[in-house]
This record gives C-alpha cells, sequence and structure tokens, in this order.
C-alpha cells in the first residue's frame, strides 16, 4: 500500500480547485455575475442540490431491497414512488430555472435517443442498437473477469512469473484486435463464413 502525505494531497487539492469553491466572497461575486447574466443560481442550486438529495433517497431504498433483504412489498414501492414525486419537484425546479418545461426536456430527449439509433428512429421496446450495445458491455465484462481469474490471480504469483508475458507483448495486441472487432474492421469468423459458403 502506497504511503501518502495527506497534507501534500489536501495542499494539491487545495491548489486546484477553484477560487469561488473555496471563498465565500469568491463565491458570492460568482453568483453575483451569473444573476446579472440572466442565470438563476437560487433555483438552479435547489434544482441540483434537491435532485442529489432525493435521488440519493431512491436510492436508498432500492439499496435495501437488493442488498439488506428489505422486502419488495406495497410499502417500499410507496416509498420509492413518493421519493420519485420528490425527484419531479426538483425536475420542476431545474425546468423553471431553465426556463424550459417537461415537455421540451422529454421532446429533447427523445430527439437525442432517435439521433443514436440507426435509421433515425427508435423503438424503446425493440432496440437492435441497445441490445448491441448490452451485448458488447456484457461481453466485455465476461473477458475484464476472466482476465482478472486467469491473468492477474496467477501472474501475481511469484513462482509462476517465469511463464507471465509482459503485457506489452499480450495485452496491447489484444487491446488493438478488440478494437478492430469493435470498429467491425474485422468480423468474428469471417475465415470461417467464406469457407462454409464455399461448400
Amino acid at each position: 500500500m502506497t504511503n501518502v502525505d495527506t497534507e501534500k494531497y489536501i495542499e494539491f487539492v487545495k491548489g486546484v480547485t477553484s477560487e469561488p469553491s473555496l471563498n465565500y466572497g469568491a463565491m458570492g461575486s460568482r453568483l453575483a455575475e451569473l444573476e446579472v447574466t440572466g442565470t438563476n443560481t437560487s433555483q438552479l442550486l435547489t434544482a441540483a442540490l434537491g435532485l442529489t438529495a432525493e435521488s440519493g433517497e431512491f436510492t436508498e431504498v432500492v439499496k435495501k431491497i437488493i442488498f439488506q433483504g428489505k422486502p419488495y412489498n406495497e410499502d417500499n414501492v410507496f416509498h420509492m414512488k413518493r421519493e420519485l414525486g420528490d425527484i419531479c419537484w426538483y425536475i420542476a425546479q431545474a425546468c423553471m430555472a431553465l426556463d424550459t418545461t417537461f415537455d421540451e426536456v422529454i421532446e429533447m430527449n427523445v430527439d437525442k435517443l432517435q439521433a443514436r439509433y440507426p435509421g433515425g428512429s427508435f423503438d424503446v421496446h425493440n432496440s437492435r442498437e441497445q441490445r448491441r450495445r448490452r451485448r458488447l458491455m456484457l461481453t466485455a465484462f465476461n473477458y475484464i473477469t476472466a482476465f482478472w481469474s486467469v491473468v492477474v490471480m496467477n501472474c501475481i504469483q511469484p513462482a509462476n512469473w517465469e511463464y507471465c508475458y509482459r503485457v506489452d507483448q499480450w495485452l496491447v495486441p489484444e487491446l488493438h484486435e478488440g478494437w478492430k472487432l469493435y470498429t467491425k474492421e474485422v468480423v468474428p469468423y469471417q475465415t470461417e463464413r467464406d469457407f462454409l459458403k464455399g461448400l
């Protein structure tokens, strides 16, 4: 474990932190500057802090259900719905601060989603792109898990060091190959497919 000089660490953090984050006077000046340009800082702060707090409360209920044995029952569903209502309240605050509406926010989200999906349209229930991304994430997770259990756990043992290759000999080429697969520069099993088509 690395020994850290916490005083130097705190000094570093302070050195890279903005003046409005460190100094009340600078923060007041920044808030006044933003207000003059039309920013509704009070409502924006209310929305940001409220969304974070209420999302945390919703997450807390989910955490207790999933990891701590709290039952998924009518009472807890009701509790989560109430927290979602609180989240909506702060979304409304954000909409007012940004001089927008729920409708505009949802429309912008739909536009963003349509731009992500092939053909410029998306179907929430049947999205090939979404399934492809989920498959890709699962594949990456499986590779990372296998890598950890087979390579890392074996190569940290001094007795195995002579059998373990350097990272640049195996990891870099594999990442390069993975990138080619991801960008579809290389199609998996293309040689085999071509061979089977020729039969």
